[in-house]
């Protein structure tokens, strides 16, 4: 879960110019923390006004909640998907464990305690590419799986860290791997895609 440094360049607009405020705020997030993070920091770094990233993200949490999703959503790398399921599975979560104990444990905190509910929803790249493995080599079905599902070993661990302010252990992997998360991905990838639907 990194983005590399890049300098700023040139005037952009649009996605380019979001994608270098979010590159920005990566940057000052890595070198300040969260209780030093602020969007005026930012908008200095990015070369943008204030009004520019408020314009897109009213307040800091949404901005890092922006930032974090990038991230998430970037590339991956390196690859999980060995194709071995449930290492490959174990073997994210625990780097995503190592992610949240690190200096970025606290912004995720923040994002994931919003009064308003919103957080982090996107579905890492990471497990998108471990279950088209699993998918390949017939491990899993090629039903739909539904987001809620295709991230819930991902949502446990972060829950895991908001409650006990630590990454979880290989106990905890186990289980919420072994016991939790393959079943329920191995059923919904069975079932046909329109029983997702709500048809009858």
């Amino acid at each position: 879960m990194t983005l590399q440094d890049r300098p700023v360049t040139g005037r952009r607009r649009g996605k380019a110019l979001e994608a270098q405020i979010l590159q920005a705020a990566w940057t000052e997030l890595r070198e300040k923390d969260w209780m030093r993070f602020g969007i005026e920091g930012v908008a200095r770094r990015a070369r943008a006004s204030k009004a520019t990233v408020y314009a897109r993200w009213p307040d800091r949490h949404a901005l890092i909640a922006a930032t974090l999703e990038h991230a998430m959503t970037a590339q991956p790398e390196p690859s999980y998907a060995t194709g071995d399921l449930e290492a490959d599975l174990t073997a994210f979560l625990r780097d995503t464990g190592a992610f949240l104990a690190g200096p970025f444990g606290q912004a995720v905190r923040a994002v994931l305690s919003r009064p308003d509910g919103t957080g982090l929803r996107q579905v890492p790249l990471q497990i998108e590419e471990i279950v088209s493995e699993a998918r390949r080599t017939g491990r899993l079905g090629a039903g739909d799986i539904p987001p809620r599902i295709l991230s819930l070993g991902y949502t446990l661990v972060l829950h895991h860290y908001i409650a006990t302010n630590a990454a979880p252990g290989d106990q905890d992997l186990h289980e919420i791997v072994h016991d939790i998360w393959i079943p329920l991905l191995e059923d919904a990838s069975a079932r046909p895609p329109q029983e997702h639907g709500g048809h009858s």
